[in-house]
């Protein structure tokens, strides 16, 4: 087969970009040779090496040479047969047995005798394998457009040229008030809930153009064809920002919209149509109003017109801390703060306030003071809660002190504050200067039931003695007298007393002076002797034997009577020592029907109350025991 790309004549390889080598099959430079030919002679191109050319020389050719190139053997070119060429002159003489030669100038170009390689024949057969291959293009390229207008051509048919059917849609609006149009034409609704019916017939205009529009929305223009095959189709408008006008009566109220102040009434404000709002307007002295703000439907301007109603009488209470639980006339109202409605206006409430840990609270809250508010505020500011501890002396009447301050008598309530709890305090008790005694003690963090006692030992500093010998046996009076000598030879050597014994004549006294002595033992043996000296009387004369025994301004009075008791005198002896800080310990020899009395008044001069037989003398001093 025949390369395309290479020279028919030279053999060379043809110029890609020269169109005209292409189509002829003919290099640039064979061209220029013929074309020379015809007007004079020129240089012949230059044979491609072991290319098989016919040529012969012409006179016209510069430098020509007349001698003949070199035939190829057999060997060099593969064993096939050589061109045959022949010299000009056979060519021009005709003797050459060649097809018709072509003449052109002075070279003459004829047909090669080998089958295919005749140079005539080639430029034939490229026009030929062209035109085949042109045709063959153009062939299939009208095929593939024939292909595609018909198919274009169905397409249109079905849809432009011929409708399936007519468009009968079924349009709801939202809002139901909306207007719809089409083309410029009002339709009417089928309902009253948005419902219309949008017809288009198959063969009218492919296209139309719908409108919906409604006051306070914004407008929607679409259009609606017969190709978009549906039946049904909603549309719903957006709504667009609407105006809200709030009046109140009275004016002057605070309009909150969303927990936001927007301002006071009247007033104009621009609200989301899908904002969900809350309104509430408030005034002094008038109750709240609150609110549910909706879009209107058709749009447009809301328009409020709100009348304010008086508000209830209000008592706010508030506790600080919050949380405490407040009673109005003793019934439980809530919790702190809290807002509690009055009927009545004319009276004052009892309110109190509790808290866990806190000390309570009461007070009186009178409602006529009520303001143009109408409300009545109450605040209580609680105090930490006291730590409350009962202390008792043993025996008891003792003065409590708690580091060293005074809180009072036993039993005593004494307070610590709660910042108190977990320190060591000091508790002492006294009672005159006979008993004293004291503990250290660990405020608890909370008030306990449970009482603090604080013994008490009995360390008089001056004790004086009285006795009253009237009694009806010699063994009640024998028991009477061992007994008080018992409690004197008890005394402490650091203590001084004396003793006061009344009898028919007046009152006899140890020192004879009436003056306290020391303890000592003798001073305890004399007044061991004074003491069985004094014999049983009649009539005791108590109240002079009291008063004398008070001259020694003692701590402590022990009161020694036999037989039945004179209560008047222990009455003005009660009153004459009112307010001093002495004690007085009663003594008898019998128990009588006034045991309760006696007990009772001893109590009350912070003192004990024995019965000889029954109880045990309490202890009179905090050393130990003296010696005679």
């Amino acid at each position: 087969m025949v390369n395309p790309l290479t020279c028919e004549r030279c053999g060379r390889d043809l110029e890609t970009d020269d169109a005209i080598s292409i189509i002829e099959g003919v290099c640039a430079g064979c061209r220029r040779v013929e074309a020379a030919a015809y007007k004079g002679p020129t240089a012949p191109p230059t044979p491609k090496q072991g290319a098989q050319r016919l040529y012969s020389s012409a006179s016209g050719f510069r430098g020509a040479s007349a001698a003949q190139p070199n035939k190829p053997a057999a060997s060099q070119v593969g064993g096939a047969a050589p061109r045959r060429e022949r010299a000009a002159e056979d060519l021009l003489s005709g003797t050459i047995d060649a097809a018709a030669p072509r003449r052109r100038g002075g070279v003459t170009f004829v047909e090669s005798s080998e089958p295919g390689r005749g140079v005539g024949a080639r430029p034939s057969r490229r026009r030929r394998d062209l035109a085949i291959g042109v045709g063959t293009g153009l062939i299939l390229t009208g095929v593939f457009i024939t292909y595609w207008l018909a198919n274009s051509r169905q397409a249109g048919t079905a849809v432009l040229v011929e409708p399936a059917r007519d468009l009968a849609l079924t349009l709801s609006v939202k809002p139901s008030t909306a207007t719809v149009m089409v083309d410029g034409q009002a339709l009417e609704p089928l309902d009253d809930q948005g419902r219309f019916r949008v017809a288009v017939g198959g063969r009218e205009a492919a296209e139309k153009w719908l409108e919906v529009s409604a006051d306070g929305f914004y407008p929607i223009r679409r259009p609606v064809s017969v190709l978009s095959g549906i039946d049904d189709a909603t549309i719903e408008l957006v709504p667009m920002p609407f105006e809200l006008a709030i009046r109140t009566e009275p004016p002057k109220a605070e309009v909150w919209i969303n927990g936001t102040l927007r301002g006071v009434t009247p007033v104009t404000l621009t609200s989301l149509p899908d904002e969900k709002a809350t309104l509430l307007v408030k005034r002094a002295g008038y109750a709240d109003l609150v609110r549910e703000i909706a879009a209107p439907e058709a749009g447009g301007r809301l328009d409020l017109n709100l009348e304010l109603q008086p508000a209830s009488p209000t008592l706010l209470v508030e506790s600080d801390p919050p949380g405490a639980t407040i009673r109005v006339g003793g019934k439980i109202a809530g919790v702190a703060p809290l807002s509690i409605p009055v009927t009545k206006t004319d009276d004052a409430v009892t309110v109190s306030a509790t808290l866990d840990g806190f000390e309570p609270q009461e007070r009186k809250v009178s409602l006529a003071a009520m303001g143009p508010t109408r409300q009545v505020a109450s605040r209580f500011s609680l105090k930490p809660a006291m730590i409350e501890v009962r202390v008792e002396t043993q025996p008891p009447g003792g003065v409590v002190k708690v580091d060293g301050k005074e809180v009072g008598p036993s039993p005593a309530l004494v307070k610590f504050e709660a910042s108190q709890a977990g320190k060591l305090v000091r508790v002492e008790a006294a009672r005159g200067t006979a008993h004293f005694g004291g503990a250290d003690f660990t405020v608890p963090a909370r008030s306990s039931s449970d009482a603090l006692v604080v013994p008490m030992a009995f360390r008089g500093e001056r004790v004086a003695f009285v006795l009253s010998p009237r009694t009806g046996t010699s063994a009640e009076y024998v028991t009477l007298l061992d007994q008080l000598s018992e409690q004197i030879h008890r005394l402490g050597g650091d203590q001084q007393f004396a003793v006061f014994a009344a009898t028919d004549e007046g009152v006899d006294r140890w020192p004879a002076d009436g003056a306290a002595t020391s303890a000592t033992s003798g001073q305890k043996i004399r007044a061991y002797d004074m003491v069985r000296a004094v014999r049983p009387v009649k009539a005791a004369r108590l109240t002079d034997a009291l008063n004398a025994a008070m001259a020694v301004e003692p701590g402590s009075v022990w009161l020694f009577v036999g037989g039945a008791v004179n209560r008047a005198a222990l009455t003005a002896f009660a009153e004459s020592i009112a307010g001093k800080n002495v004690a007085v310990h009663l003594v008898t020899t019998t128990e009588s029907g006034d045991g309760h009395w006696l007990a009772s008044w001893a109590a009350n001069q912070r003192g004990t109350y024995t019965v000889l037989g029954r109880d045990a003398l309490p202890a009179i001093a905090s050393g130990g025991r003296g010696e005679d």
